[in-house]
């Protein structure tokens, strides 16, 4: 019994020193993206349940992790020569017959095939989240924030398109980011690219020039308050329907997101970011945000789906 006394004690030095080394690293701390990480794979993690004044405004609006990230979509862009252009189109959960028929039209689209990758940007679903994981094993085209898929949400779906599109296709020359119900025309668009002198700062749309009035009725669909945003008016911004920009303008909109604060009128905010970044947006008069009786002429347009 002797022999084995020094081995135990040997045995309780051990584990003393390493439940000191744990409590130790404990009094550390956990950096954000860890933290997100790990509250993401114990809940349903959403900006819905996120106390936003206690989160670092950097990592609320860049670091929540993906529930759905195909990364290599845009793998065949590498070695292409032609324009490359990456479509991000923001659609709602429910919305698979919507999703179904861009599809069909961008398969028979035979022209371009090759130059154009879609991708589609979803928050979470209450309901719909399986149905929503085998549309993208089946396709294998969309990207799911962990965040609700509400219309209050749509800043944080357009954040999540123009970090996803810097991260996983930056080999892309051009991006549109558009709702559901915007139409293409991509030969003209493609036009459009080839008269470029300075791709690289395309960003262009339906510009609301000066701005407009802020709303401060609660009751309204774009209700904003003063604590969000104090100021009176927006800065020049493009409706969120239709957004055609260099992917060099993308990633450094991607990279800068956390100099402003989040508002969540998303079209108004992109406007914010670019502002303070002095990006400058021109308007395109071939982009129809009423309707598509010029379709032939347009570069894209509004339409009743």
């Amino acid at each position: 019994m002797a022999r084995f006394i020094p081995n135990i004690i040997c045995s309780l030095v051990l584990l003393t020193f390493l439940i000191i080394i744990v409590i130790n690293n404990s009094k550390k701390g956990v950096p954000m993206q860890e933290f997100v990480k790990r509250r993401s794979e114990i809940s349903k993690f959403s900006t819905d349940i996120v106390n936003v004044r206690e989160t670092p405004k950097d990592a609320w609006s860049i670091y929540l992790p993906y529930l759905i990230n195909p990364t290599s979509i845009c793998d065949s862009f590498n070695g292409y020569s032609r324009i490359k252009l990456l479509v991000l189109v923001k659609s709602s959960t429910e919305h698979f017959h919507i999703r179904s028929f861009i599809r069909y039209e961008a398969n028979l689209n035979k022209e371009f095939k090759e130059s154009i990758k879609t991708v589609f940007l979803l928050g979470q679903s209450t309901t719909l989240n399986k149905e929503i994981l085998e549309e993208s094993r089946v396709y294998g085209d969309i990207v799911q924030g962990s965040f609700m898929d509400t219309y209050r949400n749509l800043t944080m779906k357009t954040i999540m398109g123009y970090r996803w599109s810097s991260e996983h296709c930056a080999n892309a020359d051009y991006l549109v980011l558009k709702d559901e119900d915007y139409r293409f025309n991509f030969r003209n668009l493609f036009n459009y690219f080839k008269s470029q002198k300075e791709k690289d700062s395309v960003f262009t749309g339906h510009l609301i020039k000066n701005g407009g009035e802020v709303i401060r009725d609660p009751k309204n669909k774009w209700y904003v308050s003063r604590e969000e945003y104090p100021q009176k008016t927006y800065p020049p911004y493009f409706p969120g329907g239709a957004n055609i920009l260099s992917m060099a303008i993308a990633k450094k909109l991607a990279s800068n997101f956390h100099l402003v604060k989040i508002i969540k009128i998303e079209d108004a905010y992109i406007g914010l970011v670019a502002k303070a970044l002095n990006i400058t947006l021109t308007d395109s008069k071939l982009i129809n945000i009423k309707n598509c009786e010029n379709f032939h002429k347009n570069i894209a347009c509004r339409r009743q789906i």
